[in-house]
């Protein structure tokens, strides 16, 4: 089953894969994919797929990268390729199987080293502790061949005792020349436990030690006291099996010579408990840092795959309004055409044109309003006009001059002659309408207000829209 994650687009083979990846980013949102759908493939790296031409283009955006190559191919066709890809660029299986899980567990997931590195240097230190691995791989640092994959290895190598074991059993613990049990064994045996002293194993693992060890050192010392025991720990401490259950073939080892006095054995063991507790703590420092790395890596997916649902939502109101407005135009149409065609039907001639029409409205309306309407009107037919400002300053002052001394002839007409008014005001038709509105009448030589007095009242409601049509030029 190939599945898909809704969240971070990415592709999982298979079950076990897809519970994985939910727990490591929160979500367990996941669709089947068919394996004959066309995707597209980022054709440089290969790593980033695209489930549709929009999501590309969407995604070269949100990079700036206008020219990201993409293959075209499907979901089968890719797992084909990823599978090649992967081949490539391993070791050989044999390499792969016998490396230590523990020991690569350390060093991929806590040092930081490729998977390439940490399982050639299982394999060329038969399986040594992680500072064997680490001593290794800075003796080959400068091998120029020592990131690339080991495809070659001898079918019966002489010098990995445990990989025929290997070969034949799928287990996570290395199997080495040391005497250990197969990897689904967590204790050590029977055998073993029964030739612990309880008193002993108590006391041991009161100062820190892992039980495994305990009976371990125990066993081999035959019980023959703290010292015995924490010298055989001291000694074997860096041994690569030393976690893992002894196997039921094991020999007992004679017991250990007493090396260190009762003090100095405490004193041994008190530092052996620090030094193991010092790396612990080191280990776990190191394992937060790399789960909060996962854990920003993670936000960011989550964070890339909000951005893009929320890129894709706008996308869809956006087309809903456009749909809706287009529906909108399409009925107006409609209900114009139904109304020419029922004025024809009535009158037995085409309506008046909609500009004719509107301006036979607005003089039916009151001085104000038709003041109102050709402001707006200026407002639109000229916005790109530089002169529109002097127009409506002009207005202004025409309209405050008559509100201030409203029976001074001088101020009650407008010459048509005057310099000012032909380069500010006589271009502009709706104007010209703007002056009448407002009383001036239109006679051979002005433009001039019958009567002794103008409106006051409706020359200070011009001077006051005048001034905020101003204020927003």
């Amino acid at each position: 089953m190939i599945l898909k994650c809704n969240r971070t687009g990415k592709i999982l083979w298979s079950e076990a894969e897809a519970k994985k990846h939910a727990e490591d980013v929160g979500a367990q949102d996941f669709d089947e994919v068919d394996p004959n759908q066309k995707i597209w493939v980022d054709a440089e790296t290969g790593r980033k797929c695209f489930f549709s031409e929009a999501e590309v283009q969407r995604f070269r955006q949100r990079t700036q990268q206008p020219d990201l190559k993409v293959d075209e191919c499907t979901v089968k066709e890719y797992g084909v390729k990823l599978a090649s890809h992967q081949e490539k660029f391993s070791n050989h299986p044999k390499i792969i199987k016998y490396a230590s899980k523990k020991t690569m567990d350390a060093l991929v997931e806590v040092k930081g080293i490729s998977v390439i590195k940490a399982e050639k240097a299982c394999w060329f230190t038969r399986n040594g502790n992680v500072a064997k691995c680490e001593e290794w791989l800075e003796q080959n640092k400068d091998d120029p061949d020592l990131n690339k994959p080991l495809k070659e290895v001898p079918e019966d190598d002489a010098e990995h005792p445990g990989l025929s074991v290997a070969m034949d059993v799928d287990h996570e613990g290395p199997a080495t020349s040391s005497g250990l049990t197969d990897s689904t064994a967590t204790e050590n045996p029977d055998f073993v436990k029964e030739k612990v002293k309880a008193e002993l194993k108590e006391e041991l693992m009161n100062m820190g030690f892992l039980e495994i060890r305990v009976e371990k050192a125990c066993y081999f010392t035959e019980n023959a006291g703290i010292p015995n025991a924490v010298q055989w720990l001291t000694d074997h401490e860096k041994d690569a099996d030393i976690d893992f259950p002894l196997s039921k073939d094991q020999p007992a080892a004679a017991p250990a010579k007493p090396k260190l006095s009762p003090e100095e054995a405490e004193k041994r063991a008190l530092e052996l408990q620090q030094r193991l507790k010092r790396e612990r703590d080191e280990r776990e420092k190191q394992e937060e840092k790399d789960k909060e790395k996962a854990r920003i890596v993670s936000q960011k997916q989550m964070q890339e795959t909000q951005a893009l649902l929320e890129e894709e939502q706008l996308k869809r109101d956006r087309q809903e309004r456009d749909r809706l407005r287009r529906e909108h135009e399409a009925h107006s149409a409609q209900l114009k055409e139904q109304l020419r065609l029922d004025y024809i039907e009535r009158f037995g001639c085409e309506p008046p044109a909609e500009e004719q029409q509107e301006k036979e409205d607005i003089t039916k309306k009151s001085a104000k309003d038709q003041m109102l309407y050709w402001m707006n009107q200026l407002r639109k037919n000229h916005k790109d006009d530089p002169r529109m400002k002097r127009v409506f300053e002009t207005l202004k002052i025409y309209a405050g001059n008559a509100q201030k001394d409203s029976t001074n002839p001088k101020f009650l007409q407008v010459k048509k002659e005057n310099k000012a008014f032909q380069e500010r005001v006589a271009w502009c038709p709706e104007a010209i309408e703007i002056i009448q509105c407002l009383g001036f009448k239109d006679t051979p030589e002005f433009y001039q207000i019958q009567g002794s007095c103008c409106d006051g009242w409706l020359m200070g409601e011009a001077v006051k829209f005048l001034d905020l049509t101003i204020g927003k030029l």
